[in-house]
């Protein structure tokens, strides 16, 4: 080897080991149809030192094709080509590989707006480089239809910070929605020293959900910010595929329940947020017919999840709906956690100032009456 030879290896050597702003890990497995729309999107970020980790998780599509072709006009990106393990197994790849101070985790089926990373990295920088830096983002409904329509995720002017950075116990009702693990920054060295990983099942697995409940938990702090970048296509399931992974939700259900027993979690507030959630699972699985399809499957699940929640913690969650909480008092035959009006007017109220307060009157009113016309249509 010459002397020129050896200078090149040195310095790609030291290349990947130096540090960057933001590393972006994208896993793909058989992508084609939304990558270069998604790929084109991320390229739009030119302020912040950004890296792209495209992770190839044995793709049997064109995939890794349209990942070369882009890496062949943009020197930021960087491609991995592995067996496929599932995703867990392949965003840990990326966050392994990753050089960035940050990073962040983007589904290759979505797309962002122009500078989302060069934004979220600027508000790292202002609130002294926090744990997370998490954002509101945009829910594309019925996307590639004619009736397509994108509107504001379900936390976007509902979570009524008041000050930060903040840590979890501030605001528990982050927990309460859609994990949205793309829509944030995560410092790398945050995970590293909490040893903060995904769980590596084959496929998806919904390992979203027990990541997203152990970063908030163990972040010492966290800045939100409402404005959206991000485009999430949602495809709900049918009926069929939701039974077929009936298992799935209660599941990482219990993944989060045991990491709260393993944190050793006593705050109320968050507590709720991890009842909620599986209270959602369970309302989901009977509305798609678990009860009539998988009768004893679902009762076992139900009813295990059901015996794990504390009936005080219960009784005091306004917002359950009257389903809900009725079917947990039959279930458990504990009718003192019934459905309770005084108590869901109570919070209504308290709500609505926190509302006018952070984002007016007008803007208050508008999510009450919201809420109204969503609980009397949930009644018939």
């Amino acid at each position: 080897m010459d002397i020129q030879t050896a200078t090149l290896n040195e310095k790609l050597a030291c290349d990947k080991h130096t540090s960057c702003d933001v590393s972006v890990i994208v896993p793909c497995y058989n992508t084609q149809r939304y990558l270069k729309q998604a790929l084109s999107s991320l390229l739009n970020n030119n302020v912040c030192d950004l890296e792209i980790l495209l992770i190839n998780d044995g793709s049997t599509d064109a995939s890794l094709e349209i990942m070369k072709e882009f890496a062949a006009k943009d020197a930021r990106i960087r491609i991995i080509d592995k067996q496929n393990q599932g995703y867990g197994a392949t965003v840990n790849r990326g966050i392994s590989e990753a050089r960035g101070t940050y990073l962040a985790i983007f589904e290759p089926d979505d797309w962002v707006d122009a500078h989302m990373y060069d934004d979220l990295f600027a508000l790292a920088a202002r609130y002294q480089f926090p744990d997370i830096v998490k954002s509101s983002f945009w829910c594309v409904f019925n996307p590639d239809t004619a009736s397509e329509h994108t509107e504001h995720c379900s936390y976007y002017k509902k979570l009524c910070i008041d000050s930060e950075p903040f840590v979890l116990k501030d605001c528990p009702r982050l927990l309460e929605h859609h994990p949205s693990i793309w829509s944030a920054l995560y410092k790398k060295s945050f995970l590293d020293e909490r040893h903060i990983r995904f769980q590596e099942v084959p496929g998806a697995g919904w390992v979203d959900t027990p990541f997203n409940f152990k970063v908030l938990n163990l972040a010492s702090s966290i800045v939100y910010t409402d404005n959206a970048y991000y485009h999430y296509r949602y495809l709900a399931p049918g009926s069929s595929s939701a039974l077929k992974s009936l298992d799935l939700p209660f599941m990482r259900w219990q993944d989060m329940h045991d990491i709260a027993q393993e944190l050793n979690i006593c705050d109320a507030g968050i507590l709720k947020g991890l009842y909620t959630v599986g209270f959602a699972y369970v309302e989901d699985a009977i509305a798609h017919g678990a009860l009539q399809v998988y009768h004893d499957k679902a009762l076992h699940y139900i009813g295990k999840l059901y015996q794990q929640l504390d009936p005080e913690l219960v009784k005091d969650m306004p917002y359950l709906s009257r389903a809900a909480r009725n079917r947990y008092a039959s279930f458990m035959n504990n009718y003192r956690v019934a459905f309770n009006q005084k108590q869901l007017m109570c919070a209504l109220m308290g709500d609505t100032y926190k509302l006018c307060k952070h984002y007016g009157l007008n803007y208050a009113l508008s999510r009450v009456a919201t809420f109204i016309k969503h609980r009397v249509q949930s009644r018939h």
